[in-house]
């Protein structure tokens, strides 16, 4: 009965929160990439009425749609585009131009309308109560209704949440799929090979989050199964993690390993420009050295101010929006040193309470806070391949040390009302 009213509990604060986020979709300042976003949303319209021109083709090299095909993973330009279609709006007619100054885009027609950009962000910012429900179904995977519901309210209040994925970008379906991803495999024990679907989900948000494959493998291969039940599970896993990238992606359906290798070739050549063309301008963003990788990415997850966009390109035009959107004290909750310093000391002992009790209680009975810890390692050290070091990039670890965060304060929790059992049965023992 008390975890069917911490669930209600859940379900209500999912709603009034998911209300209060969309409420403030419109302060959120613009970034160019949302209009790139909006202009590739087209494929959808594209793929019901000539679903070949999706197809990559050696000879339309120089076609600016099928690059961004072979740079882009395409979830999120999927969502906008049904948006866009149950509204009945265009996508943008051109893409945004870099190295135009804002009006020159402006008069091209590059930047979306006001309607057509609240439509595009609502198209997955959907997700976003759902990212909630996961996360706490999570958390009362691991230990129980009260960790889930600590770690809903953190990440609901968490301000690169609130920033990074109420744009129409890649990161709120990054972030869905990676939260489905963990309660996926927190969920099915015996049935790891079904993790394919929200881990092929979280790829086809965005690259990065190929890492947590390593995830579900790892499970497989420990799992007290007999060796032939291990390589089935491993091959269905593998096959339906395939399938669903393939059937999501069209470009790769008519030259499945040509079109692959295309874009992999493409992301190098782009990782290789970026890293040069940032080294020159911004060196801050390029880390050299795995210390500074860490460094960077620990600053960028808990200490560094929102950032709204990664040039310098169009700030005078976007720092009215932005002076407005940092105005808002609740969208910069804990963004600061002090607040940073309190998440990290949170994300730390957790790490260190959730480690001491798998040594005492054993991997059986912490299968959740094993699963959670191998998680955040993994995701961890492959997010810190990337070569660049945009603040957005820590979005797939947010609800790992949330729920690491969550976890301390659920001990300390349990531990104030452990004392306070004890000095109430000390009480009731003690003589009139």
């Amino acid at each position: 009965m008390k975890a069917r009213l911490f669930d209600f509990l859940a379900l209500f604060l999912t709603i009034l929160i998911s209300l209060a986020y969309w409420a403030g979709n419109v302060s959120v300042p613009f970034h160019p990439d949302e209009s790139t976003q909006i202009f590739m949303s087209g494929d959808a319209e594209n793929f019901i009425g000539n679903p070949a021109s999706l197809f990559w083709d050696p000879s339309r090299n120089s076609d600016p749609r099928q690059l961004y095909r072979l740079l882009d993973a395409p979830l999120s330009l999927d969502l906008i585009g049904i948006g866009r279609s149950i509204i009945n709006l265009p996508a943008t007619p051109v893409d945004w131009n870099w190295s135009l100054s804002w009006a020159d885009n402006v008069q091209a027609g590059a930047l979306p309308a006001p309607n057509l950009l609240q439509t595009a962000r609502l198209s997955v910012d959907w997700l976003f109560p759902a990212s909630l429900l996961l996360i706490y179904l999570s958390g009362k995977k691991i230990a129980g209704v009260r960790l889930g519901l600590i770690a809903l309210v953190l990440l609901a209040g968490n301000s690169l949440v609130l920033l990074h994925t109420r744009r129409a970008m890649a990161e709120s379906a990054l972030l869905f799929g990676t939260i489905f991803s963990l309660w996926a495999v927190l969920a099915a024990p015996g049935r790891t090979w079904l993790t394919a679907i929200p881990i092929s989900l979280a790829i086809s948000a965005k690259q990065s989050a190929a890492a947590f494959l390593a995830v579900p493998v790892l499970v497989i291969v420990v799992q007290k199964f007999k060796e032939k039940r291990q390589v089935l599970q491993l091959g269905l896993f593998l096959v339906l993690t395939v399938s669903i990238t393939l059937l999501i992606n069209p470009f790769l359906w008519r030259y499945p390993f040509d079109a692959a290798a295309a874009a992999i070739s493409a992301r190098q050549d782009l990782s290789t420009r970026q890293v040069n063309e940032f080294r020159q301008a911004i060196p801050g963003l390029v880390p050299e050295t795995i210390p500074d990788s860490v460094g960077i990415f620990i600053a960028n997850l808990f200490f560094t101010p929102l950032q709204f966009n990664e040039v310098g390109n169009y700030i005078d035009q976007t720092r009215s929006a932005e002076d407005n959107y940092l105005a808002n004290p609740l969208n910069t909750l804990l963004r600061s040193f002090a607040g940073g310093a309190v998440l990290l000391f949170l994300t730390l002992i957790g790490i260190f309470l959730a480690v001491n009790q798998v040594r005492k209680k054993g991997l059986t009975a912490c299968r959740g806070l094993i699963l959670l810890l191998v998680s955040t390692v993994i995701l961890f050290l492959g997010l810190l391949l990337l070569p660049l070091a945009f603040q957005r990039y820590v979005i797939p670890l947010i609800p790992l040390t949330t729920l690491l965060a969550a976890f301390t304060l659920d001990q300390l929790a349990q531990l104030i009302l452990d004392l306070k059992r004890s000095a109430d049965r000390r009480r009731k023992i003690q003589p009139d």
